[in-house]
């Protein structure tokens, strides 16, 4: 199977500029920095879901073997999946942030 994305590298760089940035008032910077992570990887996830799929439908240039082909499929399934659940956790959180600190924060 292709190997999974490491993000890992990308997630530190993304990541390191974050101190200087400060929360919005009333939500707890902790609580900023892991909505702002989780948003950073689902982009970088999304990124590589779209690689996958553009490889699965190359134009122009010979068919992956079929068993390539099917990890390919797999995986993007995989990260589909992965980017859906992210996605919710960060949403849910995101709210929970809200309803803590009160309706100003989305004014």
């Amino acid at each position: 199977m292709p190997d999974r994305p490491n993000v890992s590298k990308l997630m530190e760089r993304a990541a390191s500029g974050r101190e200087q940035r400060a929360a919005p008032e009333g939500i707890d910077p902790r609580v900023h920095a892991a909505v702002t992570d989780m948003y950073t990887y689902v982009l970088l996830l999304d990124a590589e879901r779209r690689r996958v799929g553009e490889r699965l439908q190359e134009a122009g240039t010979p068919a992956p073997p079929p068993d390539q082909h099917a990890q390919l499929a797999e995986l993007r399934v995989e990260l589909t999946e992965e980017l859906d659940a992210l996605r919710e956790a960060a949403a849910t959180l995101q709210e929970q942030a809200v309803r803590q600190s009160g309706p100003s924060i989305l004014t």
